[in-house]
């Protein structure tokens, strides 16, 4: 039986390129829907006239807002991630003893996989940061776990901020 890892885990790689690419394109909607979240609970708060009825306060409503600019200004940045993603360059200068050659300077025998491994935290770093986002308009608009949804957005978004700086 032979098996063809190098196309194996070019696949893998090509495969998580394009769901990164699925990842951005999926923020630029997001951010299109909070922000018009955010215009649908404003309008219904001057309907309401300013009472203490079951509209939004405003934290809840700017705080939207903020996260449908971040989510637009992240699918803004999609061309600088397809343009580095995959670039296994970092981990062959950190794990230098892997790579085959003497002094880690040659292409290495396993640079494929490097090349797969980045990318593909680059796709679930770019996951969790949305997650992040999303979990903090959860903890916005109040309930019992709110402050616990708001530290688990805290984490998503500095491990997904952390994993897409690593390897892009």
């Amino acid at each position: 039986m032979d098996i063809n890892l190098q196309a194996f885990f070019g696949n893998l790689q090509s495969f998580a390129a394009e769901g990164t690419t699925f990842v951005y394109l999926l923020a630029l909607c997001l951010g299109m829907v909070f922000g018009l979240m955010a215009i649908m609970d404003l309008i219904a708060k001057g309907k309401s006239g300013g009472g203490y009825g079951q509209e939004k306060g405003w934290g809840a409503i700017i705080f939207r807002l903020l996260i449908a600019s971040c989510f637009v200004t992240l699918a803004s940045k999609l061309d600088m991630i397809i343009s580095t993603n995959g670039d296994s360059t970092p981990i062959k200068q950190a794990l230098a003893y892997a790579q085959g050659t003497a002094g880690g300077g040659g292409a290495g025998a396993l640079a494929f996989v490097w090349a797969a491994i980045s990318t593909w935290v680059v796709f679930l770093g770019t996951a969790g940061f949305m997650r992040g986002f999303l979990l903090f308009d959860k903890a916005s608009q109040g309930g019992q776990d709110s402050g616990d949804n708001a530290w688990r957005g805290l984490w998503h978004v500095i491990g997904g901020a952390l994993c897409v700086n690593v390897f892009s």
